[in-house]
């Protein structure tokens, strides 16, 4: 394996600065075919047959990123500070207004009005400004940690490469809601959106519609709310944005941008109709989760409506590892039932969680993909409890015992079972687990569709779900 000297960094810095237009990617090309021919002593034959092979298989593209990579990093670098100065001129700008307000009588005074007027407005910008930087700073911690993954020092074996742990696998599937986001330990951005769920759930969407049902809908021009892009059939007209960038809603017949509509329903349209529908289906036509991926209790879809749980009644839970740790302390279920990938694993599409070379590369402590920290401790406290088991349609089950075994779960790697295929999950559950009528588990999944298709395993009792979800609740 042929390792590439990299440019220095005032290279780089002097590329991304001076804005030459140079395609990514093609310098790293030019260096790997020229050490090929010049080291190895390869004709050039067989050097083009390299080129077309690196080009076919997306070895381009990546080489282009990497380098993409450098040159994004070489900008992040530059905006904490810069929002964080931004941030200090605003606030000593505030000080500034509220001295003068404490030594001056003329409050009445247009100008001071304007100066009021404008602290106002500042003092909104700077708790975005500070959100931004806080997010700013986490953007660059973690984009550091990937660029440093390219740069090496000295030969690399092929068994460290392949050993190199993965640090975020995502997908996404939001229509079936098996999107995900597996970040590694410490990974802060997902929790700084989810922090703010319970604030905009509980205070500004019901806030937003008692304000909405005490005005109209879509607002009229007078209303002075020309941040809402929402406009009817006569306020379409004066409209400063063309229809093309609206989408028009099949109830109201009004035009919406795409923040007041979903599904061709507008946000009223959506709240009323669900409000009156007796349907135990989805609102929107095109949902793919089906009839039995739909709360009838309050009228949520557990696709389209995320994120929505309902515990008691549908027995069907939304969380990551945390709330399934919390789950087994309050339910203390025979059976702990855990899917492998993209759930337990880092893994997916039934890939393999070991290395593919040899079995040295197996024993180090570094390897190629990761486990959830937070459904590992679950597991340890449902020992109090009962058993844990895998359940997954994952053939590689020899490899994934191994890779429990590295990662201390000898008793869960006891416990893998492989689904066999066109059997429901729910089939297999209730023949191997809860064949006895006092027993009870907890099924844990990333994928709607394995925990709702199964008639029986969303009517029994028996059963309680969840819907595995990582980063971003």
């Amino acid at each position: 394996r042929i390792k590439l000297e990299e440019n220095d960094d005032q290279n780089q810095n002097a590329s991304c600065v001076t804005g030459n237009v140079v395609p990514k990617g093609i310098a790293a090309l030019n260096r790997i075919l020229d050490r090929v021919c010049n080291e190895l002593g390869w004709s050039d034959e067989a050097v083009d047959f390299l080129e077309h092979s690196i080009l076919a298989r997306g070895g381009y593209k990546a080489l282009a990123m990497v380098e993409e990579l450098k040159n994004y990093l070489c900008f992040l670098k530059k905006n904490p500070e810069r929002l964080d100065d931004t941030v200090k001129r605003f606030k000593d700008a505030q000080e500034s207004v509220a001295d003068k307000f404490s030594t001056s009588d003329a409050t009445n005074d247009a100008a001071m009005q304007d100066v009021l007027s404008a602290a106002v407005s500042r003092h909104r910008e700077i708790h975005h400004l500070c959100g931004l930087l806080k997010a700013c700073r986490e953007n660059l911690k973690w984009i550091k940690a990937i660029e440093s993954l390219s740069r090496t020092t000295g030969k690399i074996t092929s068994e460290e490469i392949a050993c190199k742990s993965r640090m975020f696998v995502a997908g996404d599937d939001a229509s079936c809601n098996t999107s995900c986001a597996f970040v590694p330990v410490g990974f802060e951005l997902g929790s700084f959106v989810s922090s703010s769920r319970t604030l905009l759930d509980n205070v500004l969407i019901p806030t937003m519609k008692k304000i909405i049902l005490y005005e109209s809908w879509p607002p009229t021009i007078n209303s002075r709310r020309t941040r809402v892009l929402a406009f009817d059939k006569y306020t379409i007209k004066d409209a400063k944005i063309g229809k093309k960038k609206l989408q028009r809603c099949s109830v109201c017949t009004g035009f919406f941008d795409s923040m007041w509509i979903r599904h061709d329903l507008c946000t009223m349209c959506e709240s009323k109709k669900r409000n009156e529908s007796s349907n135990v289906v989805c609102l929107f036509k095109d949902c793919k989760g089906g009839t039995k991926s739909y709360c009838p209790h309050f009228h949520r879809c557990f696709i389209c409506d995320a994120p929505h749980s309902c515990e008691k009644l549908c027995r069907l839970s939304r969380g990551n590892g945390e709330h399934c740790t919390a789950l087994v302390d309050a339910i203390r279920p025979n059976f702990l039932l855990l899917d492998f990938d993209r759930t337990l694993a880092s893994t997916k599409s039934g890939g393999s969680p070991l290395p593919k070379k040899t079995a040295r590369s197996r024993i180090k402590e570094d390897y190629m993909h990761s486990i959830d920290s937070e459904l590992k401790i679950a597991v340890f406290a449902q020992q109090a409890f009962g058993e844990s088991h895998v359940v997954t349609r994952n053939s590689h089950k020899k490899e994934i015992e191994d890779f429990l075994r590295m990662h201390g779960l000898s008793d869960l790697a006891a416990n893998v079972h492989v689904v066999p295929k066109k059997m429901a999950k729910g089939a297999f559950i209730r023949e191997n687990f809860l064949a006895s009528q006092d027993k009870n588990c907890i099924f844990v999944d990333d994928d709607i569709r394995e925990l709702s298709n199964d008639p029986w395993l969303w009517s029994s009792k028996q059963v309680h779900r969840l819907l595995f979800v990582r980063a971003f609740l």
